[in-house]
């Protein structure tokens, strides 16, 4: 019942995200002449994120799961953005980052997670060093933007172990390679750049949400 319950109010939420990023306020003015994108994606990206989680989440470890829908609608605006700009704005990154710290440690203590908060904080700071190490690496593609997304990540696949948070690397990665290998079959030219955003996001929810609720099948 709750994963189905779950499921409807992702549906609202992601047309309610929809709506609300029409005005394409995130832009700068040099990316207002942009073509204008639809996000029929979202709503059933919010809906299958929030149903998977109740699934994998409710009731072993509720706290978890609050932790898990709250992180999920900022990551996954951030993915339409980044789709659409290919940039992830400081005013989104940053507050999450914020947030997602803050609540790292009621989240640890109340939840059922192995994980313990040094393992958490050291999650999300190997992520953030291993994203800053790609940044200047030549040919990389990495933004500042997915540099200050990588913590949040660390945070919230860490919050379950270690392990989980390298997972979402290698699922963001593995990813972002089959995707840029098809583009580049359909003739997109090398070196093209890609938004990497979107990666990081389903890295991140597959990790804590797909894979947790597989196991529990």
């Amino acid at each position: 019942m709750i994963p189905a319950l779950l499921t409807l109010a992702g549906l609202i939420v992601g047309m309610a995200l929809v709506r609300a990023l029409r005005s394409h306020s995130y832009r700068n003015p040099d990316e207002k002449h942009l073509p204008r994108r639809r996000r029929r994606w979202l709503p059933a990206a919010v809906a299958v994120t929030w149903g998977l989680a109740g699934l994998a989440w409710w009731p072993t470890d509720p706290a978890y799961l609050v932790f898990v829908l709250a992180v999920s609608v900022p990551l996954l605006v951030l993915a339409a953005i980044d789709l659409d700009v290919q940039r992830l704005p400081d005013r989104w990154t940053l507050p999450l980052l914020a947030g997602t710290a803050l609540a790292v440690l009621p989240v640890t203590l109340m939840s059922e997670s192995r994980a313990g908060l040094l393992e958490v904080l050291g999650c999300g700071l190997g992520m953030w060093v291993a994203y800053g190490v790609m940044l200047f690496l030549p040919g990389s593609g990495m933004g500042g933007g997915d540099v200050k997304l990588a913590p949040t990540i660390g945070f919230l696949a860490g919050t379950l172990t270690w392990p989980l948070a390298v997972l979402s690397g290698l699922i963001t990665f593995a990813v972002a390679g089959v995707v840029g290998l098809a583009l580049m079959a359909a003739g997109r030219p090398r070196g093209t750049l890609m938004a990497f955003g979107p990666f990081m996001v389903l890295g991140a929810l597959a990790t804590t949400a797909l894979v947790p609720a597989l196991s529990r099948l």
